[in-house]
């Protein structure tokens, strides 16, 4: 299967990683350490599978206030 991951603005879509191959059981990793992403109010994460109910997703989330 193949997962798209975008950051969604409201209006539109900015890919993150695009078509990315994933085999059956296996993971895709954005970022670490390096890779970190600031969100605004009303923005949200986005990831979509070539396959119908084949992904599960998770973030580590830390929220600034």
């Amino acid at each position: 299967m193949n997962v798209t991951v975008t950051v969604f603005d409201g209006a539109n879509d900015t890919n993150l990683a695009f078509a990315a191959p994933v085999a059956a059981g296996d993971s895709l990793v954005m970022g670490g350490e390096w890779f970190k992403f600031t969100l605004v109010a009303g923005w949200s994460i986005r990831v979509k599978s070539s396959a119908a109910a084949s992904v599960d997703a998770s973030m580590f989330v830390t929220e600034f206030t």
